[in-house]
């Protein structure tokens, strides 16, 4: 229940239907570690099944702030949000071990 519930906090942040898979923007990656759907430059959901931390490319968007913001799977709750710079590759590293997504958005 609280899966379903955190993927509608999350659409209401970004449509789906807006972003496709581009698991190419994704380095320093373990298999299975997160996965990414987006509209370079706009719009990034990243899930995390059991936390970590990915390198994002964001090299093309320099001069460019985007918001970061979590929502948990298991409890449906917002996690922390921050501002990431673009222009260059940026470390994203998961609030703790549980399932995230991550919604980071153009500024």
């Amino acid at each position: 229940k609280n899966s379903v519930l955190a993927l509608r906090m999350a659409e209401s942040r970004v449509a789906f239907w807006d972003i496709e898979a581009r698991m190419d923007l994704l380095t320093a990656r373990s298999t299975g570690e997160a996965f990414l759907a987006a509209s370079p430059g706009e719009k990034y959901l990243m899930f995390f099944p059991s936390g970590g931390s990915v390198n994002l490319d964001l090299q093309e968007y320099n001069g460019k702030s985007f918001s970061l913001e979590w929502v948990s799977l298991s409890t449906a709750n917002w996690g922390p949000k921050s501002i990431l710079d673009g222009g260059t590759s940026v470390r994203i590293n998961t609030p703790d071990h549980d399932s995230w997504i991550a919604i980071l958005k153009g500024i």
